[in-house]
């Protein structure tokens, strides 16, 4: 029995020491340990980010030398006095009267008359009002006397109406008349029922009055006897 405790303990320290030789080798292999250095603390440093890039001003526009000059402050205005323009006549306006047809009656541009008569608005002229007429116009024509139109006219819808001899509807066809036609009154009957009259190739008979459109007062015509 002693024996084999004998075996076992030799056996347990032919254990250890195969261990301390195995712990041996194995710190020979690494060698000893370097100490290591203590990391140095970086201080974190701030971000910096690119801001907007600040507008670069435009340069002032060169002044123009079309530009007019600026007017100095305490120089007084000149102010140009209208020249007098001298006047010839004057024209009261009637009704109907324009500025231009004045100007057209004295021969005369539009712009003398207008110049000639500065506190007048060129396009309301009233009856009543004077106007100016500058030196160089010449005095209107006198006006054409009014032509006296014709007596009668053939009504529009009594195209071919009878011209007869007599006044009656038995008397002469002399011609037939067309729409329209002037005619000029020579007679009527006493009761106005037939006028005389001549046409404008001067011949002369009686045609109805209910068919002609009358421009005179027939009180004024003669009666046919």
């Amino acid at each position: 029995m002693r024996g084999v405790e004998m075996r076992a303990i030799l056996a347990i320290a032919l254990l250890a020491g195969a261990g301390l030789l195995v712990v041996v080798f194995v710190l020979g292999r690494v060698g000893p340990t370097t100490p290591v250095a203590p990391t140095a603390t970086v201080a974190a440093m701030p971000l910096l980010v690119p801001g907007p890039t600040p507008a670069t001003p435009s340069p002032a526009p060169a002044a123009s030398s079309s530009m007019p000059a600026e007017k100095p402050a305490n120089v007084p205005t000149q102010t140009t006095q209208p020249t007098p323009v001298a006047i010839a006549a004057r024209y009261i306006v009637t009704t109907g009267d324009t500025l231009w047809g004045i100007a057209v009656q004295y021969g005369l541009p539009l712009d003398a008359l207008v110049a000639a008569n500065p506190g007048i608005n060129p396009d309301r002229i009233r009856p009543g009002d004077t106007i100016n007429i500058p030196v160089g116009g010449r005095p209107p024509s006198a006006a054409p006397k009014a032509t006296r139109g014709p007596d009668a006219r053939v009504a529009p819808n009594a195209g071919n109406l009878r011209l007869r001899q007599t006044p009656s509807t038995s008397g002469r066809i002399l011609t037939r008349l067309a729409a329209n036609t002037p005619l000029t009154i020579v007679a009527r009957s006493i009761n106005n029922t037939w006028l005389q009259v001549k046409t404008p190739d001067g011949m002369q008979g009686w045609v109805m009055a209910q068919y002609v459109i009358v421009n005179i007062d027939l009180s004024q015509v003669k009666v046919a006897r």
